[in-house]
């Protein structure tokens, strides 16, 4: 089961040296990768735009333990001169 969160982060107020916990500015999310180990991953800043990145990811490792992997993808991923190179 995937889910966000905004992770718990410690300031420290420069004027006064006191430090105050709040929340983090980024989504992360939080899944299980195809081996079962859970990874924890920043996402971004806005809540909807993070939920879908968090969707993708799970729905690589749903394809990946089916078996349906995509031998071509990082290839896809390098830049062109790269390849010719």
């Amino acid at each position: 089961m995937a889910s966000l969160y905004k992770k718990p982060v410690k300031v420290t107020n420069p004027k006064t040296g006191k430090t105050v916990t709040g929340k983090s500015k980024k989504w992360w999310g939080r899944y299980t990768d195809e081996n079962g180990q859970e990874k924890r991953v920043p996402l971004a800043t806005d809540k909807s735009a993070a939920q879908t990145m968090l969707n993708e990811l799970v729905r690589k490792v749903e394809r990946i333990t089916a078996g349906l992997e995509d031998p071509f993808e990082k290839h896809q991923k390098r830049p062109l001169r790269e390849h010719l190179s």
